[in-house]
């Protein structure tokens, strides 16, 4: 494999980030990352110059995406997971979370075996694990997800979807308020599963309940959308997100989703630590405008939006690198503030 030096960007890592960085590629794989190369280092080594404004950073971690580039994840097949292991790289993520939506028993149950039995190709984004998002959600609160297969959180349900997925289920979103739900979270908590509560109409006391039960923390499924909103008196889903240090929030920022002044606010409220950037994405992206299908409806993506025929927003086309992008550009921060 061909060995080179990338010098001259700005370098984000998990700490920090500094100015005139370099990495050293050897063989495909990073061998050294540092600061102000000079000439006497890795002598006979290609090198390519980024200018200072460039950034280079880890690979994103989409943790909730249902598909991409003509497939989903409910498809059930091994063309998603090759189609997205080649693609997810252009956009700078290389690891995911395959997303389920709500659906029959026996077709949410096909897609999670695929899921824990198809076959990683080498160089391709890496498959971290399923989100199962859907079907133990708010009726009144779930969006795009089809009303016909949502469920009550049940403990029986969840295993026999676990053992389809041979334990690759690492994130279970739920609605807190329903009956089971405590129940659920659990076994979730007894097997090292996340919790993420999201499609609900939890009351804020409904939220804090919930995660007193068994004094754990939890993710909130796409901030602001499917949820009890903000007011002074009932703060609901989202207010508890931006008040509690135990919540870590999911958020969509592809300019439709959520406003900008929110997420302006949620950034200022809970900082970059409690907020993690996904993508929702759905089939259509990469593929431009046009009738697509999510979970058995038809979608039409128009201006970058995707919406059921109702109206009702469904996933969207966001890729990661826009996300990181418009989140930085909305919140006013750069380099070492946005990133640690």
């Amino acid at each position: 494999m061909e060995s080179f030096i990338i010098h001259g960007p700005t370098i984000i890592d998990h700490r920090s980030a500094w100015s005139n960085g370099y990495i050293y590629v050897k063989q495909g794989k990073i061998a050294d990352v540092g600061q102000d190369l000079t000439s006497k280092q890795f002598k006979g080594v290609e090198r390519y110059h980024l200018d200072e404004s460039s950034f280079l950073l880890p690979g994103f971690i989409d943790l909730h995406i249902h598909g991409g580039y003509g497939v989903d994840v409910m498809d059930g097949t091994d063309e998603v997971y090759a189609r997205l292991g080649k693609r997810l790289p252009e956009e700078g993520t290389t690891s995911y979370v395959a997303t389920t939506i709500t659906s029959s028993v026996e077709q949410t149950s096909r897609a999670l075996h695929k899921a824990a039995t198809h076959k990683e190709e080498n160089g391709a984004a890496t498959m971290l694990g399923v989100h199962l998002e859907g079907p133990f959600l708010s009726e009144s609160k779930r969006g795009a997800q089809p009303i016909v297969h949502l469920q009550l959180p049940s403990v029986p349900q969840y295993e026999t979807f676990q053992r389809f997925a041979q334990g690759k289920i690492k994130i279970v979103t739920l609605a807190p308020e329903l009956a089971g739900a405590t129940e659920l979270q659990k076994q979730l908590q007894k097997e090292g599963v996340r919790t993420s509560i999201g499609h609900s109409n939890a009351t804020y006391d409904d939220v804090l309940t919930f995660l007193e039960q068994e004094e754990c923390d939890a993710n909130v499924t796409h901030l602001f959308n499917g949820m009890s909103g903000f007011h002074h008196r009932e703060p609901g889903v989202v207010g508890t997100a931006l008040s509690h240090d135990r919540l870590l929030s999911e958020l969509i920022v592809d300019g439709h989703h959520v406003h900008e002044g929110a997420i302006r606010g949620a950034y200022r409220a809970i900082g970059a630590k409690q907020l993690i950037l996904i993508t929702d994405a759905m089939r259509a992206k990469g593929l431009g405008d046009g009738s697509y299908e999510l979970g058995g409806q038809r979608v039409i993506v128009s201006n970058g939006q995707a919406r059921l025929e109702d109206g009702t927003l469904a996933g969207s086309v966001l890729k990661m690198n826009d996300a990181v992008d418009k989140m930085r550009s909305i919140t006013g921060q750069r380099g070492k503030r946005l990133y640690e």
